[in-house]
């Protein structure tokens, strides 16, 4: 590698508090993962990097969304489409990637279901101090 290249390498992994082969690592799979898959994004976050939908959400948010609405295939993605949220296109390749990459959007959606169920747990625990 040109030395300028692995400058900027070490330097970027000094940056984000890693190493420059974690970085490169990263940097790599998300790479290939977006020539795969070309309407996926990779954005950072408090939780990490995550895959994001070109102009979109999160993938893990459409898995769920199609996971909670009832119908067949096709019936679920015509529901998210007439949301407005993004289109059929978009929304299939989010589903193709999940396919490919299940543990990493598996990972995203018990990330939610936890935040959610802690909310819930403060929602009860206030109404319960309220009570009194």
């Amino acid at each position: 590698m040109p030395p300028e290249l692995i400058k900027r390498i070490a330097e970027g992994a000094a940056d984000h508090g890693t190493t420059a082969t974690a970085l490169v690592t990263s940097i790599l799979d998300e790479g290939i993962k977006m020539r795969r898959f070309p309407y996926i994004t990779y954005h950072p976050g408090a939780s990490g990097r995550r895959a994001v939908l070109a102009g979109g959400p999160e993938v893990w948010e459409v898995v769920r969304a199609v996971q909670e609405l009832d119908g067949s295939e096709d019936e679920r993605i015509a529901t998210l489409v007439e949301e407005g949220a993004v289109t059929e296109t978009k929304i299939r390749q989010a589903l193709a990637f999940y396919a490919a990459y299940p543990d990493e959007i598996d990972a995203r959606v018990g990330l939610d279901e936890e935040a959610l169920r802690e909310h819930e747990a403060e929602e009860q625990r206030l109404q319960r101090l309220y009570a009194r």
